[in-house]
């Protein structure tokens, strides 16, 4: 079936998957947090978009998947020039 290779796709396109060292940004708008196919994962806005087009591909095919349970994200924003989930302890600006 289908559904394996588009989780497979998307997780090719976060930070850290194949290819991928990291998203750029130039500043905190253009972080966005995606919850698919896993929590916790700061993306720039072209792979949020492209990580949402798959997502809705997933879910149009009804395909069934573990559904993670995502709690307690910490903010995301642009650290040096690269797309990041906000540590404990640092300041908000």
């Amino acid at each position: 079936r289908e559904s394996p290779k588009l989780k497979a796709e998307a997780f090719k396109l976060i930070p850290g998957g194949e290819g991928h060292a990291g998203h750029g940004c130039k500043a905190d708008t253009d972080s966005k947090e995606t919850t698919w196919p896993d929590c916790r994962r700061a993306v720039n806005q072209r792979y949020f978009d492209e990580i949402a087009a798959l997502e809705k591909k997933f879910d149009d095919g009804q395909c069934k998947g573990g559904v993670a349970k995502c709690t307690d994200s910490p903010p995301v924003y642009c650290k040096e020039g690269l797309c990041a989930l906000r540590e404990p302890g640092t300041k908000m600006p």
